[in-house]
């Protein structure tokens, strides 16, 4: 007895249309490809989403590791012009 468990993505209609054809143990059996693509293209869509996710994030992190507060960056010029009265 054939088994037919693993195949259950298999179409068995005639139609050709986004279709291939493969053998199984000696017979032909059509495969339609929609369901197989249109997962295909939701994954690429998902890991699309997922990589612009990441870049906001870098952009974030970036914006807040170059607003980091340092000694040198919290001292205030105490008068004139606060290029010439940097304290170093």
């Amino acid at each position: 007895m054939m088994k037919y468990l693993p195949y259950l993505f298999l179409n068995l209609s005639t139609r050709r249309t986004n279709s291939g054809v493969i053998g199984l143990n000696g017979g032909k059996f059509t495969v339609n490809f929609f369901f197989l693509m249109a997962g295909i293209t939701v994954i690429e869509k998902s890991i699309s989403v997922a990589k612009k996710i990441i870049e906001i994030l870098k952009k974030n992190l970036k914006v807040v590791l170059d607003q980091t507060i340092t000694p040198l960056t919290a001292m205030k010029p105490k008068g004139g012009n606060p290029n010439l009265t940097k304290q170093i």
